[in-house]
């Protein structure tokens, strides 16, 4: 009886108002383009950008779908069913198909003006001011409660005209219902995708000192998003190293504000070092090697970690036979290829954060400078202050501070500071007369035989939140032996040796910038330049965007000729409205 009960209830219910479900689940189609179709239209009549494709991007709505079915999964998000539900119990109720049409266009342009304030608040972005959202929808309202007129009709003749029950009636028409707006969504996102969408094209740049650039080896969402991946089986599986292992530098260098360690270890190798720490004033350029009264020394050092306080400016890292450096950068790094003094030469310099690692594999004797800075730049004026350094070797571990005072005279440029100067070298403070203090860390092998050194493994490695490193003296033509690696972004400015794009050379001024994305392959040719392709990717130089979508591609009468043919269509449609829509306004909403 219970079941019986609720089956007629539910009968009892679609009789009433059977245009319901099957107008609730169209109305979700069409809300859920909405969006896109007004960032088109305002993009199509602005001023402020060149394009339809570059006013959605400026206003922060680029939000046309790369295929189609990323495009109807959009329709499920779940604030479209929630408002296209709201719209139809508030509109239901109307006595007259008129007066549905009417709640169904107030309604949609309240909730959808809704939507769009909550949507900017909560995401802290505004695509469009305030009045553009009111125009958009109300001229939404309008359209929604035109195409509501005209689908309660529509629905109204199929219920009048079928031999059926109530609920399969309206089971059948929820399937058209669902079937027109799949076909409506699907054809407006061909045609938005015709305007919007930029083709990928191929693309090849050729760069060499000096060049400043950015780049980020991880996964880029707009590429991911936008371009179906171009890589091949004969492309890199590996993310790009701007340093690789196997090329080396005669030094590297480390500029930080900020707390950084320093841990050497031994990898591999037969080879015994000693660890002598020396400590210096005011130490410019070359360090000399006649040091002779350190204020720590080990024997036999299996590892050691140096610990450096925010006073650190520049650590500096030098090797008897040259120093090569691994990079794991997590995320986009800034970067530039300088000249060296010798023309053969080329220097890097990148902005490295917490999440990026940087591993330096010395050979032989290996240099660590640290300057410490005793001041405080406080309002213009200098503040003498302290700075503490603290190292862990081995199993023991020792701390020291210097503190800058002004009662005391300055040594002389890069004058040693002995031992017996220190009043207590363990957890102690020593009070000089100079603001910068240089530690000058000596890892000294006890081996001297040259293949002996090549084959030992040492490795340093540093960690700091933000620093800039700067690795110089590297041949050129040995780049070349570094492997190729993935990117998925690419921006440059300087010397832009060669650009093309869709095999067409674009010029590009040493003042210009140029940004690429997509999936992009990273490598330096036998000159030591460096190399960058795709086989589908966007590009930029400056604010200009190098890809066309398809309407763009077209000529000019073709354009005028699809505009004619829309606009003509519009006509008539528009005149069928006023003509068909007058008769409908004044019929019963059910029948």
């Amino acid at each position: 009886m219970a079941r019986a009960a609720r089956s007629q209830a539910i009968q009892i219910r679609l009789q009433t108002h059977p245009v319901a479900v099957p107008f609730w689940l169209l109305l979700s189609f069409l809300i859920s383009f909405g969006a896109p179709l007004q960032s088109a239209v305002m993009g199509a009549i602005s001023h402020d950008a060149d394009t339809i494709f570059d006013a959605t991007v400026k206003h922060g709505c680029a939000c046309i779908a790369p295929n189609l079915a990323s495009w109807i999964s959009t329709s499920l998000y779940w604030p479209y069913p929630l408002i296209a539900a709201l719209i139809t119990l508030i509109s239901i109720g109307a006595k007259s198909q008129g007066a549905f049409a009417l709640r169904v266009t107030i309604s949609s342009a309240v909730f959808l003006l809704i939507s769009d304030i909550v949507s900017n608040i909560f995401q802290h972005s505004v695509a469009f001011s305030l009045s553009e959202n009111i125009i958009g929808n109300v001229s939404g309202g309008f359209l929604l409660g035109a195409i509501s007129l005209v689908c309660v009709e529509l629905i109204n003749m199929i219920m009048n005209n079928s031999q059926l029950r109530p609920i399969k009636n309206t089971f059948i028409i929820s399937l058209i219902s669902i079937l027109i707006g799949l076909s409506t969504s699907a054809t407006c996102y061909y045609v938005m995708a015709f305007i919007t969408i930029p083709l990928p094209k191929s693309v090849d740049l050729v760069a060499r000192e000096p060049l400043n650039f950015a780049y980020i080896t991880s996964k880029n969402e707009m590429a991911d998003y936008y371009i179906p991946s171009t890589y091949d089986d004969d492309d890199p599986k590996e993310q790009f190293v701007l340093t690789p292992r196997n090329i080396n530098f005669s030094s590297i260098s480390l500029k930080s504000n900020d707390k950084s360690a320093v841990a050497w270890s031994k990898d591999a190798g037969d080879v015994e070092y000693d660890l002598k720490i020396y400590a210096a004033e005011m130490c410019e350029g070359d360090i000399p090697n006649n040091f002779k009264h350190p204020i720590m020394s080990v024997n036999n050092i299996n590892n050691a970690a140096i610990y450096l306080d925010n006073k650190t400016d520049k650590i500096r890292f030098e090797a008897a036979n040259n120093i090569s450096a691994l990079e794991n950068i997590k995320s986009g790094t800034s970067s530039t290829l300088y000249s060296n003094k010798s023309n053969e030469k080329i220097g890097i310099t990148q902005f490295i954060n917490s999440s990026d690692k940087i591993s330096l594999y010395p050979h032989g004797k290996f240099r660590t400078i640290v300057s410490l800075y005793l001041f405080d730049d406080e309002e213009n004026m200098v503040k003498p202050s302290k700075s503490t350094y603290s190292i862990k070797y081995n199993n023991a571990s020792t701390s020291h501070t210097f503190a800058f005072d002004r009662s005391k005279l300055p040594g002389k440029p890069c004058q040693e500071i002995q031992v017996s100067k220190i009043s207590d070298l363990d957890n102690g403070t020593t009070k000089v007369g100079s603001p910068e203090v240089s530690l000058i860390a000596d890892f000294v092998p006890k081996n001297t035989d040259i293949m002996s050194l090549l084959s030992d493994e040492q490795r340093v490695q540093l960690n700091t939140s933000a620093a800039f490193i700067y690795l110089d003296g590297t041949i050129k033509s040995e780049l070349q032996y570094a492997k190729s690696g993935r990117l998925s972004l690419f921006q440059a400015r300087g010397n832009v040796v060669r650009m093309d794009v869709g095999g067409q050379q674009i010029p590009v001024s040493p003042d210009e910038i140029v940004n690429i994305v997509g999936h992009l392959v990273a490598k330096y040719n036998e000159s030591g330049a460096l190399v960058i392709s795709s086989k589908g990717a966007y590009a930029w130089k400056n604010q200009e965007r190098l890809n066309h979508t398809k309407w763009e591609t077209l000529q000019n009468e073709y354009k005028l000729a699809i505009l004619t043919a829309i606009l003509t269509g519009i006509g008539f449609l528009t005149r069928w409205l006023f003509v068909s829509v007058k008769p409908m306004i004044g019929k019963p909403l059910c029948r």
